[in-house]
């Protein structure tokens, strides 16, 4: 269109000097101004072409499709158009980051949101019983102490099964590095990550309810209505690397210390009894193949001389001068020995609205999809079949 354009102006300024001579001068005069015009064609191009990506911006920047959209490079609707491959993450990209409990796995049976009732109504008996956790195990060590030898071994203690559900909610509500936040009179629980808030959130659901919290001290009330006040001796942050996390506390009314420790299937095989292990791979591998993100949790009873001995050798890893980060997780590997499984738990992460629409006009534009993510692998096939 724009070289027909150039071909009417050529016409017209031979019209416009008049026709002189014969026809083949005139068309001669034709080409001539057609030729002299041409350079305005690639001219024009790039001009357009600027303008087509000024326009495309803009329509990008005020699509209400996708609000919040800011183009900050004109060059962007073009290279849009050269992608072949997108990689994406999962959590918060393709789910929307909000964690919704599923099930709570025990030795002993399980526990989903249609029988929620039934848990709270154990861990509200229990917490009438005792104000703290461990209390059961703490009397059967008092009694027999070889029963602490097999806690620090790999071998099993049986406990009663209202226990282990009981300290499986303290260790939800106790087990974390979330913080109650006062706003205006709204409360929030602020965490760095939304898996450890779905399962406070789980903890107060079930009648556990985290009140304060610093570096130093955490105040819970129970089921009950009773208060728990917990001594924060140490805190071991969830890595990329450890795949777990852990605390350190000791029960103030009782004077317990106790070690709650959660993370990984992978990781915590390795910190729980032989007889544990099979349930944790049948029950994380069955959550996963829900599309559900599991934790194992597990707690330890330390007695106060183990701690002190504990402390002692950790402050000293700690001050080291060489090679302190392997000689900390050795110490830490020791605090870690023997732990108690309490439960698995399945949270899952809601899949953003019409994400599944998305990525099929995306693979119908031709462009391959890759997503990132750190869940188990049946976990990530279950994502990926359901967007």
């Amino acid at each position: 269109s724009l070289f027909v354009f150039m071909l009417g102006c050529s016409i017209f300024l031979v019209l416009l000097g008049g026709l002189q001579g014969s026809l083949m001068r005139n068309i001669i005069n034709i080409f001539r101004f057609l030729l002299l015009l041409s350079s305005i064609i690639p001219i024009s191009l790039r001009v357009n072409l600027d303008f087509a990506k000024i326009v495309y911006s803009f329509q990008i920047n005020n699509d209400s499709k996708i609000e919040g959209t800011v183009v900050r490079n004109s060059n962007i609707p073009e290279e849009l158009g050269r992608i072949q491959y997108l990689f994406t993450d999962k959590t918060g990209t393709l789910t929307q980051n909000e964690m919704i409990f599923k099930q709570i796995c025990f030795e002993s049976g399980v526990f989903n949101e249609e029988s929620a009732d039934e848990l709270k109504q154990i861990v509200y008996d229990e917490c009438k019983k005792a104000n703290g956790p461990l209390k059961d195990l703490e009397e059967s060590m008092s009694s027999d102490p070889s029963n602490y030898v097999k806690s620090e071994s790999k071998k099993r203690v049986r406990r009663n099964r209202n226990n282990v559900i009981r300290d499986s909610i303290t260790a939800l509500c106790v087990c974390h590095n979330v913080t109650p936040v006062e706003d205006e009179g709204n409360r929030e629980l602020q965490a760095s990550s939304p898996d450890e808030v779905a399962l406070v959130k789980l903890a107060e659901s079930l009648g556990f309810f985290l009140k304060e919290r610093n570096s130093q001290r955490m105040i819970v009330e129970n089921s009950a209505g009773g208060t728990e006040e917990y001594d924060i001796l140490a805190v071991f942050p969830f890595s990329s690397e450890s795949k777990r996390m852990g605390i350190l506390v000791r029960h103030i009314e009782s004077k317990r210390i106790v070690f709650y420790l959660k993370g990984a299937e992978v990781v915590m095989e390795d910190k729980v009894a032989e007889s544990s292990k099979a349930f944790i791979r049948e029950y994380c591998e069955n959550l996963a193949s829900m599309g559900l993100r599991t934790l194992v949790i597990s707690q330890k009873l330390v007695t106060e001389d183990f701690y002190q001995d504990w402390i002692l050798k950790y402050e000293q890893a700690s001050l080291s001068m060489e090679n302190r980060e392997g000689k900390v997780r050795a110490v830490i590997n020791e605090l870690e020995k023997g732990m108690s499984f309490l439960c698995v738990t399945g949270v899952e992460d809601k899949l953003q609205l019409e994400v599944t629409d998305t990525i099929e006009s995306l693979r119908n534009g031709g462009i391959q999809i890759w997503m990132l993510t750190g869940d188990k692998v049946e976990t990530a096939k279950c994502i990926a079949i359901s967007t």
